[in-house]
Parts: C-alpha cells; structure tokens; sequence
C-alpha cells in the first residue's frame, strides 16, 4: 500500500473515532457561524525528492458554516490558519488558506452529513511540533481552534502525540 493510501485510510479511520468526540464540549447541536472542525497531522516523505512533509487535514461539516446566497446557490467562505512550532530548534511556521464551499440547494447549506475536507502539505524537518489550526468563517468572523502534537523522525516514521 503506497503512501497516500494509507493515510487516507488512517485519516477514515480516525475521522469515525472521533467525530462524537469533536463536539463533545459544544452545545448539542452546532451554531451556524462556529466552524466546528476536525483535524489531524501526518508526517509523511514526498516520493518524488524524499523531503519530509507534514499533512495538515482540516474537515468541517456544512451545518457549521454560514452560507451567504450567490446567484447559482449558495457559498460560504472560510479562512485557515495553519502554526507549526518545533521547540528545540525555534522552528516556526505559518501558512494561511482561504477556502470557499458552494452547494446549490438550502437544504445542503445546513446538513451535517456534508463534509469539506481539506489539506496542505508542509516542509518540515525531524523533530517534535505542536500544531495550532484556527478556522475562521468569514461570513460570521468567528473563530474555532484546535491544537495537536506529531513527530517526524528521521526514518519516516511518525508518531501523533
């Protein structure tokens, strides 16, 4: 099984252990405007030059945006905020995405069986890093954050603190 294989099948696995668990701070069903988000990071080496990469998945369901109407449907807008920081070396690094979610009925607009889900990949070196990700839905300006730990080691490997 090749390298994206299987972290699409770690990714599965991990998003139906945890998607009770993502909302189990929150009110019982999720306000329109907080983008409820999951998210998780695999090291992995890039087959092509064998640099290590982080993978920086972010998933949010379509009940946790706030859609605006456009002339064909409706869109909302999110941005991402992506911290990495190796302590032992001081390393730190930031990314920023911008995203947008179109559906064309209403009845998608508010689902939670519609899931987005994104990535991007980071250059890293070994090391120990904390990950902080911020989604921001720009429709409403709130903010919702998630934190987690992973390790790239030399040989490739990885472990999720």
């Amino acid at each position: 099984m090749n390298v994206m294989a299987r972290l699409f099948f770690v990714w599965g696995v991990f998003l139906s252990l945890s998607v009770a668990a993502q909302f189990a701070g929150t009110p019982s069903t999720p306000e329109p405007g907080y983008p409820y988000f999951d998210t998780k990071v695999f090291s992995f080496f890039d087959e092509t030059n064998g640099e290590p990469l982080a993978r920086v998945y972010v998933q949010i369901n379509n009940n946790s945006l706030t859609f605006i109407r456009n002339d064909s449907g409706f869109i909302a807008e999110i941005q991402i905020e992506v911290f990495l920081n190796e302590r032992k070396k001081e390393y730190v690094f930031n990314r920023s995405l911008s995203k947008s979610v179109f559906v064309r009925d209403y009845a998608s607009t508010n689902t939670p069986e519609l899931m987005n889900t994104f990535f991007t990949d980071i250059p890293v070196e070994p090391g120990k890093y904390e990950a902080s990700i911020f989604v921001r839905d720009k429709n409403t300006n709130k903010q919702v954050q998630h934190k987690t730990t992973f390790e790239v080691h030399e040989s490739g490997s990885q472990k999720k603190g």
